[in-house]
């Protein structure tokens, strides 16, 4: 989530992609004071992995054995199925300032 002080601050600046978003965020979202840029935890235990540690860099997470869904949607923990990862943490900090870094890269490489 950033304020949207921030996203006017950091990132609508930003050359092409800044432009863009500032657009495409138009009068909706500048009616609130924050914005939720969606799926972006996603980016971070996909992209943003180091090669000393296993998923996300700075994130921390447990192995659980997954449960079984039930038809009427509720879970079933009696007899436990595969195993899967459930993040406890997301280095949100690492997210955003890697997204703000991109982005100012980007814009910088566009003004040469």
């Amino acid at each position: 989530m950033y304020s949207m002080a921030e996203l006017e601050d950091k990132i609508f600046p930003l050359g092409k992609i800044g432009e863009y978003l500032s657009g495409k965020l138009g009068g909706f979202a500048r009616s609130a004071d924050t914005y939720v840029l969606g799926d972006s935890p996603l980016c971070l235990i996909s992209t943003l992995t180091t090669t000393f540690e296993p998923g996300a860099a700075g994130s921390f997470y447990e192995v659980t054995p997954a449960p079984k869904i039930m038809e009427d949607g509720k879970y079933d923990f009696s007899s436990p199925g595969r195993d899967i990862i459930v993040y406890k943490t997301i280095d949100t900090r690492l997210l955003l300032s890697d997204m703000e870094s991109r982005f100012r890269l980007r814009a910088a490489a566009e003004n040469k």
